[in-house]
């Protein structure tokens, strides 16, 4: 039997200074483990986890936060990534569900998430930004709970391939300005959008606040919005 990602990656993660969670198999998330958004984790935390059959891997986003490019329009992703690199850093690059990826950095002030409105286009596909910070976690390694392939690592700017290889310390930076940024940014984009009749919004952001208490589908608030469009 093949490790599982947990086995394959979780130790040399350790090492190199993250902070992991196991993920359940056919999930995002760290199911069925208490308080696991404070967990530290060593090497025998590894073994009892892969004893009971954990397959995935997460790193804890208190000090390793990421912006999470929600978006299936594949021109508006490309748009935001292209914007982030320029504008905050280049930085490691993980893709589950393409064109959607996700850009991982390091923070010595951690933050709470930050997330942008949410809009719908007119094939119902639904867009956003999320910058994942403190009581959050995201995948480094599993299969993808739809696709159901491995998510992947794109090399960038020479960097190695994978999370894996790369030492927290050595991250590029994010802070809470530059969150607010990045989501400011993608707002600008789906004004237009909205003002060309090919988005509509679907759900309030948080106008750069911080999330502090917020499940894992982030409920927000669904007043003065207007109704979606119809094929």
């Amino acid at each position: 039997m093949s490790p599982s990602y947990l086995e394959k990656y979780g130790s040399g993660l350790i090492s190199n200074g993250y902070k992991i969670v196991p993920i359940k198999r056919g999930t995002k998330a760290p199911v069925g483990v208490k308080n696991w958004t404070n967990i530290d984790a060593d090497l025998n935390q590894l073994g009892q986890w892969i004893a009971q059959r954990f397959q995935g891997v997460g790193i804890l986003c208190k000090t390793t936060p990421c912006i999470d490019i929600d978006i299936l329009d594949e021109e508006v992703s490309e748009q935001m990534r292209e914007w982030i690199q320029t504008n905050i850093s280049s930085a490691p690059i993980r893709v589950g569900k393409w064109p959607k990826q996700l850009l991982v950095y390091r923070t010595d002030s951690p933050f709470k998430k930050v997330r942008s409105a949410t809009y719908e286009d007119l094939f119902g596909d639904q867009h956003a930004v999320e910058i994942l910070g403190d009581g959050q976690q995201f995948v480094a390694y599993a299969e993808h709970p739809d696709t159901l392939k491995p998510y992947e690592w794109i090399q960038n700017n020479g960097s190695p391939p994978g999370i894996n290889e790369i030492e927290r310390d050595s991250l590029p930076l994010l802070n809470l300005e530059d969150a607010r940024a990045v989501v400011a940014e993608f707002e600008k984009i789906a004004t237009k959008k909205v003002a060309m009749n090919e988005w509509v919004k679907v759900k309030d952001g948080t106008n750069g606040s911080q999330i502090a208490n917020e499940d894992a589908e982030g409920h927000g608030d669904f007043q003065n919005l207007r109704p979606r469009l119809g094929l």
